[in-house]
């Protein structure tokens, strides 16, 4: 029941009745069939239960009571001016007399009645004082039980909202309207009989229909009793299709709910997933964005993206090298050629083509603040927001250039030192033995010098061997002192002659 209906009803009730009302909605929600209530009011309305003998409603004859159920005819013929109510769960009934003057009831309806409870031939009979017609409460309702294949005992469906589906069987019409004798689909053999009124706008929306029709009826199923013959149920019909030509287009029709449900569960699954998978692509895209600003912030050297000349992004190192002591902004409108003389931005341009670098390469970059750098340049083309640019790595080589060229210095004076003492050990050895050589030969001279057998010309050849040996010597003492290993003392010796 919609919030619309339950505000219209609220609105049709007196106030004196709104709680007998309110509590009837409730009645009507329950699962399983239209269910019923009753009230009974001597100064004020009391809820009562109606038994299915009737005694509990005979108790209480001269009180005005409250009611609402189904409009049951049980009589069409023989007593058309009264209405049976069935109560509750259908289990029983109570005959209302309906007031000279009043408007017609529909067959079917669901009134709230507020009568005096009278007896007649032995029942219970309500002489109703007013009532509201709750039709419009009760066709919104979709709980029809619906007729299975096979028979079944149809009493404990009376007074509730029942939905068959059949072929015709026979159609005839009475003082009240239409009658049509419907055989329920499956193994039933008895037929059920369904009525409506003639200006009821449900026979009137369908074509004739004739014997052997299929049909479709929804409606409240109650007792009647024809004019002659045996008594039966009838429905009462609340709504009815004709179903003779609905084949192909319900087919369709059923085909493409079906298809249009697995499309939009397909498309439920899909939106889905995309949102899935869009949430852990923006996720990794994050991360990867975090992690490559992380290795590149902390990278050993300068690294920036130029796009158009225009240097877009640049890393602490790269801010302190091009920037000098001011810095770098990075806001944009900086260029290269802003911070490096014109002779320098060759040399950080891309590789040839554009393409990226084989291998570092050395370079001069001159600043315009006067500042000059040794540098390895490399660059490779990058994307940057859908553009093409260029990022561009620069190692500050300037400090560890200083420090090889003094280590080159130092490895010179070292070789220069160690050659000197390579030319002195060679110039030692050989003073040494040549010394030795000159002191035979010095020896041997001055023998021949003292010799008495000489003659004095040979005495003098011996006195210049001798001399030339000394001054021999003298060369040899001056190459030892030269190499470092002068050992040459002089010492007066006995040598006994």
């Amino acid at each position: 029941m919609t919030i619309h209906t339950v505000r219209r009803t609220i609105r049709r009730l007196s106030v004196r009745y709104l709680r007998g009302a309110l509590l009837g909605l409730v009645a009507l929600t329950l699962p399983g069939g239209l269910a019923l209530s009753a009230q009974v009011q001597r100064e004020s309305v009391a809820d009562v239960r109606v038994d299915r003998d009737q005694d509990g409603m005979v108790d209480r004859v001269g009180d005005t009571v409250s009611v609402r159920g189904v409009a049951l005819v049980a009589s069409d013929v023989m007593n058309p001016g009264q209405l049976d109510f069935f109560l509750d769960d259908g289990t029983a009934g109570i005959g209302v007399f309906s007031f000279a003057g009043g408007p017609r009831v529909s067959r079917g309806a669901l009134l709230d009645v507020t009568g005096v409870l009278e007896q007649y031939q032995g029942q219970a009979q309500i002489r109703p004082l007013r009532y509201h017609v709750l039709e419009d409460s009760v066709r919104p309702l979709p709980a029809y039980v619906a007729l299975p294949p096979e028979p079944i005992d149809l009493e404990p469906l009376e007074g509730r909202r029942v939905r068959l589906g059949g072929h015709v069987l026979r159609v005839w019409a009475n003082a009240g309207g239409h009658l049509v004798s419907v055989l329920p689909d499956g193994d039933w053999t008895e037929p059920v009989t369904v009525f409506t009124r003639f200006d009821s706008p449900v026979i009137q929306s369908l074509p004739t229909i004739t014997r052997g029709d299929e049909i479709e009826a929804e409606g409240v199923l109650g007792q009647f009793t024809p004019e002659a013959g045996r008594g039966g149920y009838q429905l009462y019909l609340g709504s009815g299709e004709d179903i003779r030509h609905r084949g192909i287009s319900r087919a369709f029709l059923t085909l493409f709910l079906r298809v249009a449900g697995v499309l939009a569960l397909a498309a439920a699954v899909w939106s889905f997933a995309l949102r899935r998978t869009v949430h852990h692509r923006t996720r990794e895209l994050a991360e990867s964005e975090a992690r490559y600003r992380l290795l590149v912030d902390q990278a050993p050297g300068a690294v920036f993206i130029v796009r158009d000349d225009v240097i877009v992004y640049a890393n602490p190192e790269a801010r302190n090298l091009l920037g000098g002591a001011a810095g770098l902004s990075t806001d944009g409108d900086t260029t290269l050629g802003d911070l490096v003389q014109p002779s320098s931005l060759p040399a950080l341009g891309p590789g040839s083509g554009g393409a990226a670098r084989s291998m570092p390469t050395p370079a001069l970059l001159k600043f315009r603040d006067g500042r000059a750098r040794e540098v390895l340049v490399d660059s490779a083309p990058v994307p940057h927001f859908g553009k093409a640019a260029q990022q561009v790595w620069v190692q500050d080589m300037t400090e560890w250039n200083e420090r090889d060229r003094e280590r080159r210095r130092l490895e010179n004076r070292v070789q220069q030192k160690t050659r000197l003492e390579s030319l002195g050990v060679l110039a030692g050895g050989i003073a040494h033995d040549f010394n030795n050589i000159l002191t035979s030969i010095m020896g041997n001279a001055g023998f021949l010098r003292t010799s008495g057998s000489l003659a004095e010309a040979d005495r003098e050849t011996a006195q210049d061997i001798l001399d030339e040996a000394k001054r021999a010597a003298e060369l040899t003492e001056q190459m030892l002192t030269f190499a470092g290993r002068s050992r040459v003392s002089r010492e007066a010796l006995d040598l006994g002659v």
